[in-house]
């Protein structure tokens, strides 16, 4: 059987084949790629994830007073001209214009031209093109990590203002290996999270969610890091500046201090695990508790005291202490942690030789009265006001109030017999030590003073 075709359906179909070639030839045109080429009359520099920075030759040197600009669009079509997006620019030299484009798509291509206006006429230039930088973000390492947080961070691919790209960035976290949005928490600005579990594993990765010019958001994705929470508990650290009667104490808990009721040290001579229950249990030794203070801007860490009233050359044991707030599975507990027993040993004192003593102080100090002929003797007694005109050799001379002040805030005085005389034993910091005898007595005895 023969197969007829009506006449008017095969015209139509000529023109609709004809009218699609027609329509690719005329609306697409092939553009210049000049991005980042600075030989090329028009150039694109300063390209980010959201704008660009365009400038070049846009009309002749003669026109100085037109204006300039450009149209841009994501289509590449011979009607740009007259359906994209217009920027105008400002002229820098003779014909030469610039302009910023922001709030662009990242990763996206960009088409353009230039246009110079004359009396009301625009004259375009070829169409060029450039696509935006893609935004990324990688892991960083995870610092502060406690009991029941830690801090996360990431680092963006370039160093751009990151509010003004389409889109967010942050941070998940999970205990699955794979960090998956919809498996995961999301950690804000500043990612420190404070909600984990003590000495559990966790992952977290950075992310960077792009939105497109295609109403699609994409997820881009750092490196995983595997971090382990610690479990709950105090570490007790090695005294510091240790001298004849103190010693600087610290500690440091891994949960926040306001998860604890008090935190401090206990301080004792025998070397036994002593806890806080100890402090006021019948003893053969003293056992001191002594609160201590946040030295951590971190909200959680180390904690520090300073404690004076230790005895001269002594044996002395530490221990750090903090009563926690422990969740132990649905409840929250009140509970002591403790830090290991540290040993320490306070100085022994050295009597100062010679006829001066350094104490680290503005000025050097007698080692005895004057005219004395030792330590604990007095020596010529008097009044200030007698020897304030009083010539002395060697450079010696009076104290001044001040450094008589300084004497006592800097220096360690403890009221003591030294050969048979009472009278205070001044010390500094390292031990080094003078005699001020007592000058009153009640009955034959120099007790005051």
């Amino acid at each position: 059987m023969k197969k007829f075709v009506h006449p008017l359906l095969v015209a139509a179909a000529l023109l609709a084949t004809l009218a699609t070639t027609q329509c690719k030839v005329e609306d697409e045109v092939k553009p210049v790629a000049i991005e980042e080429d600075t030989t090329a009359l028009v150039h694109v520099s300063h390209i980010t994830p959201y704008s660009a920075h365009i400038e070049g030759v846009f009309g002749t040197p003669e026109d100085t007073s037109a204006k300039a600009g450009i149209r841009y669009s994501l289509q590449n079509t011979r009607f740009l001209t007259t359906t994209g997006d217009i920027a105008e620019a400002t002229l820098k030299s003779r014909g030469v214009y610039e302009l910023d484009i922001e709030n662009l798509f990242a990763d996206t291509t960009y088409y353009f031209a230039t246009y110079v206006e004359n009396n009301g006429k625009k004259t375009y230039s070829d169409t060029y093109l450039f696509r935006t930088h893609r935004l990324t973000a990688s892991t960083s390492e995870v610092g502060d990590i406690y009991a029941y947080g830690a801090q996360m961070g990431l680092t963006l691919s370039e160093d751009i203002d990151p509010t003004k790209f389409r889109g967010s960035y942050g941070i998940y976290y999970s205990t699955r290996p794979r960090v998956i949005r919809e498996q995961s928490d999301l950690s804000t600005d500043p990612y420190l999270v404070n909600n984990l579990l003590p000495n559990h594993d966790y992952y977290c990765a950075a992310f960077v969610c792009q939105n497109t010019a295609y109403l699609r958001d994409i997820y881009i994705w750092g490196e995983t890091i595997k971090f382990t929470t610690p479990d709950i508990g105090v570490e007790t650290y090695e005294p510091g500046d240790v001298t004849t009667y103190s010693a600087d104490l610290s500690g440091y808990v891994n949960v926040r201090f306001d998860e604890t009721t008090d935190f401090g040290f206990l301080i004792f001579e025998k070397n036994r695990a002593v806890t806080l229950d100890s402090v006021d249990a019948k003893s053969d030794q003293q056992i001191i508790k002594i609160k201590a203070e946040e030295t951590s801007d971190l909200g959680f860490g180390r904690f520090a005291t300073a404690y004076t009233n230790l005895s001269i050359n002594k044996k002395y044991y530490v221990r750090a202490y903090a009563n926690i707030y422990a969740k132990i599975g649905n409840q929250t507990v009140l509970k002591p942690y403790y830090g290991e027993i540290l040993q320490f040993h306070t100085r022994n004192i050295t009597m100062a030789e010679g006829s001066a003593a350094d104490l680290g102080l503005s000025v050097k100090w007698a080692t005895a009265n004057y005219e004395a002929k030792s330590a604990e003797k007095l020596g010529t007694m008097g009044t200030p006001a007698d020897y304030l005109e009083q010539s002395f050799e060697d450079g010696w001379r009076l104290p001044t109030l001040a450094e008589a002040q300084e004497l006592v805030d800097k220096c360690h005085w403890a009221w003591k017999k030294y050969n048979g005389q009472n009278g205070a034993m001044v010390t500094d910091r390292t031990g080094l030590s003078i005699f001020i005898p007592a000058n009153m007595k009640i009955g034959t005895t120099y007790t005051y003073g």
